[in-house]
């Protein structure tokens, strides 16, 4: 009979220790699932904030494309006012030729 309750009793520890064993594991089990949870997060914000860089970048690429178009616009319209610019130029050479000719020739006349 002694031996029956040694028996029993070792059974009743090895229970006893299993059971907290299970205890560990599952705490250990709710640790794991609570980490991967904060990791979930974390991966999500990280994809928020991947995706607001990207509009970002976006916004700064459809921003350079328009400055780029304008600079060419501007550019273009430089060119315009040079052309201009030079014609007039032209026709302010030409116009004081023509004065200087009418000059010579009116002096030719003598008023008295």
């Amino acid at each position: 009979m002694s031996q029956g309750r040694s028996e029993a009793s070792e059974g009743i520890h090895v229970i006893r220790e299993a059971g907290n064993s299970f205890t560990t594991i599952v705490e250990q089990v709710n640790k794991v699932s609570t980490q991967m949870q904060d990791i979930s997060a974390t991966a999500e914000e990280m994809a928020a904030s991947a995706e607001e860089m990207n509009a970002s970048l976006n916004n700064i690429a459809s921003i350079s494309t328009e400055v780029s178009s304008e600079t060419a616009a501007t550019a273009q319209s430089a060119e315009k006012k040079v052309v201009t610019m030079n014609e007039m130029t032209q026709t302010a050479k030409q116009m004081k030729q023509t004065v200087e000719e009418l000059d010579q020739l009116v002096s030719h006349f003598k008023t008295e």
